[in-house]
């Protein structure tokens, strides 16, 4: 993990499994890259996806979109 600061919580609880620097006040970021997520996992409840044992490669064609940090590389 790159982040400074980042925090994982249980979705059932709300309570805290892992984090750094968790309760420091900080500006929300990568705000599209959370919606992304959010988004997918959306879709996969829709349509009965299971994203824990489906696999997904990367494109060509999303390999090439810029401005993205996750060097993300066709056929990963």
């Amino acid at each position: 993990m790159t982040a400074s600061a980042w925090v994982v919580l249980n979705k059932d609880t709300s309570q805290i499994v892992f984090g750094r620097l968790e309760k420091e006040r900080r500006e929300v970021a990568s705000l599209t890259k959370i919606m992304t997520f959010f988004t997918v996992l959306k879709l996969c409840e829709k349509m009965k996806i299971t994203y824990t044992t489906e696999k997904v490669t990367v494109s060509e064609d999303a390999e090439d979109v810029t401005g993205t940090s996750a060097f993300l590389k066709a056929e990963d």
